[in-house]
């Protein structure tokens, strides 16, 4: 068996322009997460294990990745998303629709 870390977030997004800091990315958002094989085993040059999981209606997430008793390297990405964006307020259009 591989050893396994739980790993888990937010993903966020500039969702409006009205109050301070990102919102929680849309239910539903895909993210891609990685991990080089090399990271796990020495003796293995190349390769990625590979996944994709989605984010729930806060924006969390959560999935569990191999791992040895030294750590790894998990890289996370996000898939492009379509959403409505509230505009600052003196913009003309109130809300536009943006892809992030």
């Amino acid at each position: 068996l591989v050893p396994k870390a739980k790993i888990s977030g937010r993903a966020s997004a500039e969702l409006n322009l009205q109050t301070a800091g990102f919102e929680a990315a849309p239910a539903g958002t895909e993210l891609f997460v990685e991990v080089n094989y090399n990271g796990i085993n020495a003796d293995v040059t190349s390769g990625k294990w590979m996944d994709t999981i989605v984010v729930d209606a806060n924006g969390m997430y959560e999935i569990d990745v191999p791992a040895d008793a030294n750590g790894v390297t998990v890289t996370i990405s996000p898939t492009s998303f379509e959403a409505d964006q509230v505009q600052n307020y003196t913009a003309y259009f109130k809300v536009i629709k943006k892809v992030y």
